[in-house]
């Protein structure tokens, strides 16, 4: 109990400041999840002395946590990977032998539950490492909070929350429940924007829920991207800008334009929802199951 309140503080600690740093500069430096990791992986080792655990499950640290450092030196420019003085074969030779180890493991101890969950653990990071390469995960630090949260956070708390979880908590991973309980919380910024606007009373359909209205001088102080640009002569509204677009030129011709407020959305980078997702996944439960459930019902 003692080490699932210890995991719990910790998160909501580093999460909540990484939140805050990508809020402010959208960046979280590399060191906030490799201390985070570091944390989670003592407390593991804490929960096996306590729990007097067979010595074979230390063996699981290794594929651990070379797929968790793995993944910082794939993501990070500033690595010595990337400057190529790691050799790139050692490394993957090291990541194979991990894999291989874990392997082993899962042959000579499938069936043993709670090493199911700590397999869980490698899987959610070569999960988050898949979302972020397909580009489901958009910034590296959301994938590496993922990541880490697999480590810090592999199993269920002792506490059942109000709206509980699944009926057999081992069917779905942990670390699953606050990247989806992120992704339901994520649903409620355009109802913000929406109420936001209405107070205003700034109203456009859809861009009301998309984002707000803006001083076009303003916009270099914020992180947000424009909803309208300039096309054919006319002031048009975009609804999903791209992130590769000049917004300097597109400024520049809507100021041409005598545009002096215009429609933009903000750049929130999805930690926040991730924040509030680890947090909910302990005081409130699995909100998409209840969703699913609600649903079924009806």
């Amino acid at each position: 109990m003692i080490l699932e309140v210890i995991r719990v503080i910790t998160g909501i600690m580093f999460l909540g400041y990484a939140s805050c740093t990508d809020l402010k500069t959208r960046r979280v430096d590399d060191k906030v999840w490799i201390i985070m990791g570091f944390i989670g992986f003592l407390i593991l080792i804490g929960q096996f002395c306590s729990e007097n655990r067979n010595p074979v499950y230390y063996i699981t640290f290794i594929p651990i946590m070379l797929l968790f450092l793995s993944f910082f030196l794939e993501t990070s420019e500033k690595t010595e990977l990337r400057k190529g003085k790691i050799n790139k074969r050692i490394w993957v030779g090291l990541c194979c032998g991990g894999i291989a180890v874990f392997i082993c493991l899962l042959y000579k101890l499938w069936g043993d539950f709670f090493f199911l969950h700590l397999l869980t653990i490698p899987l959610i990071m070569l999960f988050a490492f898949l979302l972020y390469n397909l580009r489901l995960l958009f910034g590296g630090a959301d994938a590496k909070a993922l990541i880490t949260i697999a480590l810090l956070t592999p199993f269920y708390p002792a506490w059942t929350p109000f709206l509980g979880y699944f009926i057999v908590k081992g069917a779905w991973p942990f670390p699953l429940i606050v990247l989806t309980n992120a992704v339901v919380l994520s649903l409620i910024i355009p109802i913000i924007f929406l109420f936001y606007n209405t107070a205003r009373k700034d109203f456009h359909f859809p861009l009301s829920f998309l984002g707000y209205k803006m001083d076009i001088d303003s916009i270099w102080k914020k992180f947000v991207w424009p909803l309208e640009k300039v096309k054919n002569g006319k002031i048009v509204k975009v609804f999903f800008p791209k992130k590769d677009e000049n917004v300097e030129e597109d400024v520049r011709k809507l100021k041409e334009m005598g545009a002096k407020r215009i429609w933009v959305t903000s750049k929130i980078p999805f930690m926040l929802p991730l924040f509030a997702g680890f947090i909910t996944s302990f005081l409130v439960g699995d909100i998409m199951f209840r969703i699913v459930r609600m649903i079924w019902r009806i």
